[in-house]
């Protein structure tokens, strides 16, 4: 019989990673993998190697995963939201308005560039004929919890519309993101 070692019980208490106190094969005093017992360093360096031999193949991996992994985050936060409370659900907001605002701290610059990105797709579609004392009186009355969107997005994915007074559209806040940049035709 075998005497246990860290890697049995690292396993028992359900932990990732676990330290031996010997160095690896190729000398490395670092974690080891709990599932392979492999050397976490040497299974970084190996990572690193096979990117580099074919990186085209790597970040087509990497894309089809962070594809599959949005999908399932995305409908676990809409099962979440469908069930929340009105408090969770104000809280949630507040929480998210305030990281919006330490984001917008932290990257001014990032924030300056969307902003002036926005600026300069507004002022391309907006054409010499439009009435701009229209499209300001759209924008003056939008009601309470409403926002003013776009009908055909300005940076559409297949589709580009104008920045004119009939091309807006009055929508709940929620409706807006979620419509994001698509054009839903009737």
């Amino acid at each position: 019989m075998t005497a246990r070692g860290a890697r049995y019980y690292a396993k028992q208490q359900g932990l990732l990673t676990y330290l031996t106190g010997k160095p690896c094969v190729r000398g490395h005093l670092s974690e080891r993998d709990t599932s392979s017992g492999g050397c976490l360093v040497c299974k970084r360096d190996m990572e690193a190697v096979r990117v580099a031999a074919d990186r085209a193949q790597y970040n087509a991996r990497k894309r089809r995963e962070r594809q599959i992994h949005l999908a399932v985050i995305a409908e676990r936060a809409r099962l979440a939201r469908a069930t929340e409370l009105p408090e969770q659900r104000a809280l949630r907001l507040e929480k998210a308005k305030a990281n919006a605002k330490q984001w917008r701290a932290k990257n001014p610059k990032h924030h300056l560039a969307l902003t002036n990105a926005h600026k300069k797709a507004v002022k391309l579609r907006t054409p010499a004929w439009a009435d701009h004392d229209a499209i300001v009186s759209v924008y003056k009355n939008c009601p309470v919890g409403h926002q003013v969107d776009h009908i055909i997005p300005l940076r559409g994915e297949t589709v580009t519309g104008l920045h004119v007074a009939a091309n807006l559209q009055y929508l709940l806040a929620a409706e807006n993101r979620a419509k994001s940049n698509k054009f839903f035709p009737k």
